[in-house]
């Protein structure tokens, strides 16, 4: 993709931005024409910029009905709906691409989730779906990676959840494969991304910027909200700080090296 069509070039997660770039180039790579895309778990609907790009037909499932709010203010011309993905309300062979991105985690029986996304997708359709990693890089959450090295735990909830915030469980390579092919698919693509990152960035970007944006005491710069101010010069500083960290990261991360996301393509037989 061009780098002047790209709607996440300027995204201050890195993480955030690797994987949804991934998702934009496998999408143009390997989607048919104006394919119908289910994105399982669409939060406030960051990827839909993409799927307009490609012509898609789109359609966003969440259960947080706050996020579905924000994806439809933000795109009113596509379909949203409260949905749970264990159990989703389509037939057989309804989609092309099944997107699940940062959902997987999130899910009591994730192998339920990804039967579910195999019978609505059609043969040959596309499944891509992104996931944290379980040897992710201390920088990034310094608390859990150290709970979690020395103490054999980690932390839950609150401000220092850091990466396990809300999650059932974090995913190795071999984990995330095995899972994907027993639920009936064939992998094509598998990846690790994002090495190096700012010390304590996903606090920072998470557990206080995150809770800002949505109480609008910051602008959410993914959705180019524009101010002025102080806010605006505190995001200019703290996006500076967090890219020149990610200069040191390629596309992908080598096998057995600390990353923060796991990436896996897969088609249905």
């Amino acid at each position: 993709m061009n780098s002047d069509k790209d709607p996440f070039a300027r995204d201050p997660d890195p993480a955030f931005r690797r994987r949804a770039q991934w998702i934009a180039r496998s999408l143009h790579r390997e989607a048919p024409d104006g394919p119908r895309i289910l994105d399982i778990g669409c939060g406030r609907g960051y990827y839909f910029a993409v799927y307009d790009q490609l012509g898609a037909s789109a359609t966003g499932v969440d259960a947080d009905t706050s996020a579905l709010a924000a994806a439809r203010a933000a795109h009113p011309t596509s379909t949203f709906r409260q949905v749970q993905a264990e159990c989703l309300p389509f037939d057989d062979n309804s989609f092309d691409v099944i997107v699940m991105s940062e959902v997987l985690e999130h899910m009591p029986d994730p192998a339920l989730g990804l039967s579910e996304a195999a019978r609505v997708l059609v043969p040959d359709g596309l499944l891509l779906a992104t996931v944290p990693h379980a040897g992710y890089p201390f920088a990034w959450d310094p608390v859990n990676w150290i709970g979690e090295a020395v103490f054999k735990r980690h932390v839950s909830t609150g401000t220092f959840a850091g990466i396990w915030a809300g999650h059932e469980r974090l995913y190795r390579p071999e984990e995330l494969h095995q899972q994907v092919t027993d639920a009936g698919f064939d992998v094509i693509e598998q990846i690790a991304q994002t090495r190096w990152c700012l010390p304590f960035v996903h606090n920072l970007l998470y557990g206080l910027g995150k809770p800002m944006i949505e109480a609008n005491l910051l602008p959410d710069v993914r959705r180019n909200e524009r101010r002025r101010g102080p806010s605006a010069a505190l995001i200019a500083l703290a996006r500076t700080m967090v890219d020149a960290a990610d200069r040191l990261n390629g596309d992908t991360v080598p096998e057995g090296r600390p990353a923060l996301n796991l990436c896996i393509a897969a088609r249905k037989p």
